[in-house]
Order: structure tokens, then sequence, then C-alpha cells
């Protein structure tokens, strides 16, 4: 079973001593959305916000490196031109050039029972209602009816396609299911906890992603909003890339305050309701800082995550909302 990938949190004086914070920084990160393709794109925003969300889209192309013009008309529309894209990430980089910043600090709440397993036997007429091609006396042999068994074992659980019963990484049993998976007919049923949130979180078992809900607290006291700078880097054997997020003040205070609350206890790290990384805090950390990595190696689909936030987290939220109507590939 793999781990998802984590989010280390380290107190950067603690580790560095007196010597510079780039001592530990190697050579730069591959960069999945360079390449030798022209793409155009086409992006729609408010009229009144349009030149603004120019420079803010331009910014972003730059900190990807990607030679560009960007052309504001004053219907609103936008338009793109890159020179050394990569053709397939043609779709990946309209989503970035729109992404609002999304990322909070949240502290994982101790008790899930809420959202935990009970495995108490189920009721006979549950067992009875089970839909089995056999009935009842087949159903020690029938996987599909054996998960649904477990999963009414923790309570009244509305259909949740694939859910079954799972051991996630930390060794704790969870309602699983594949990702993509609709939790909310059955969240809709319970009584949460005041001041708690439900997100998700997913880990790679063999050749699937399963994902099972988490309790977290609501609203994180450190959110995007609190990072005033990032920096891509890679440690010094050259296998873990990492972003290098800063706090402002605000953020350094109540980043320092929530790691002394939860030391001994886990960390969630949330961009739209989906769990990057569950730490737990071994110590206070002060210092503002934080490090983003993506786990060992250099697979694609976690260099394009790395360098999204990036781009995102150092320009901030674009001045107005803005969609994509158009992105292709110059032939």
């Amino acid at each position: 079973m793999q781990h998802p990938r984590l989010l280390v949190l380290i107190p950067i004086l603690a580790l560095t001593g007196c010597s510079a914070l780039t001592d530990l920084l190697g050579p730069g990160i591959p960069n999945p959305f360079q390449g030798e393709d022209t793409l155009l794109l086409e992006l729609r925003c408010d009229p009144t916000s349009a030149a603004a969300a120019s420079n803010l889209v331009g910014a972003r192309l730059t900190l990807l490196d990607l030679r560009h013009s960007v052309t504001a008309h004053p219907s609103g529309t936008l338009s793109i031109t890159t020179t050394n894209a990569a053709q397939g990430q043609v779709t990946a980089l309209a989503s970035l050039l729109t992404a609002p910043p999304d990322l909070g600090f949240h502290a994982v709440l101790d008790d899930q029972a809420p959202l935990r397993p009970r495995h108490d036997p189920p009721e006979e007429a549950v067992l009875d209602a089970l839909p089995t091609l056999g009935g009842r006396p087949d159903l020690a042999f029938d996987v599909e009816a054996m998960q649904a068994m477990l999963a009414l074992a923790g309570g009244p659980l509305p259909p949740v396609e694939g859910v079954r019963i799972a051991e996630r990484f930390d060794e704790r049993e969870v309602y699983a299911a594949p990702a993509g998976a609709d939790w909310q007919p059955w969240l809709s049923t319970l009584a949460l906890p005041q001041g708690a949130a439900v997100v998700t979180e997913c880990w790679q078992e063999q050749d699937e992603q399963l994902c099972s809900p988490l309790l977290v607290e609501e609203p994180p006291p450190v959110t995007a909003a609190n990072i005033e700078g990032t920096r891509l880097g890679m440690d010094q054997q050259g296998i873990s890339p990492h972003l290098e997020l800063s706090f402002d003040a605000a953020g350094q205070q109540a980043f320092f305050e929530l790691s002394e609350r939860l030391v001994g206890h886990y960390l969630a790290i949330v961009s739209d309701g989906r769990v990057l990384s569950r730490p737990m805090v071994a110590e206070p950390i002060p210092g503002g800082r934080a490090w983003l990595t993506v786990g060992y190696g250099l697979g694609e689909p976690e260099l394009l995550d790395l360098w999204r936030y990036h781009a995102v987290l150092e320009t901030g939220p674009l001045p107005g909302a803005c969609t994509v109507q158009a992105s292709e590939r110059v032939p």
C-alpha cells in the first residue's frame, strides 16, 4: 500500500541552523507545462477587471517559464498565445490560469466516530433485504454483498457506489470507495459536531485509488490568503521536489499556535475539499514556513500539482471571475 503524498511541516531554523535555506535546494524541478508547441487560449472575464486579470494571467505564465503574449479586449476576452508549451497540457494550463488559490490548514478531529464503521451485527431484516442472487445462504460467497453487509454494520448508509470497509494507511478502518464516489447522500443523514467539516482523503491501494471522508475543524486558521511567497526546490538527492511556503505575519502566528495545539495530533492540508496531506505534528513550528512535497520521484501528475500550486499561490486570486472559452494547439 502506498502512502499519499506528504506535506512536510518542519521548523526551518531548527533544521538548517545558521546556514542559508538555499543550501538545501538542488537543481531545478522538471516543468511538465513546457514543450515545443504553440497554444492558443481564450478566457472570458468581467470587462471591468479584464485588464487586471491579463496582468495576473501573464504573471502565472511567467512563473511557468512559458513565453507568451496576453491581449485584453474591451469585451472582457483575453487572447493568450504561448510558444513553448506542452501539447498534452493545454487543458491543465487553461484550468490553472483561471484557478483561485485554495489551501487550508485544518486540525483533524480526534473523534472520527460519526464516519467510522461500528461492526455491530446487522439486524436480521437487513440481511434478508440484501440483493443476493441465491438468497441469504449464498451471502458468504458474494463479495459485493459482503461489502454491503459490512457497510450496513456501521449504521444507515444510503447507496455509495463501491463502498467498502478498508484499512487506511494509518491502519484504521474506514468506509472507502473508489475516487469520484458521491458521499453526500450518506453525509446528509449524519449529525456532525459543530464547527466540523467533511473533506475527502484518498490513497493508493495496489492499482486502485480509494477515498474516504474525514472530519476536520472549520474554518481553518491558516489559508492561501496567508501565503505571501512560494519557491520551488529539490532535495540534495534529487528525488523529492517540494514547494516552500512562507506565511505573512498573521499566518505565522496562527500557524505556530495551530502546530502548538496539535503536537502529537494530525494536521490536514486541504484544497478544494481534498486532503493533500495529513502529517502528525511532532513539535510547535515557528518561522512561518512549510514545505509542500509530492513524495519521491518525478511523476507527471505530482509535478503538475506542484507547479500549479506554485503559480496560483504565488500570484493570488484573479480580480474577477474568468472562464475558459477555447484552448487549442496551433498545427
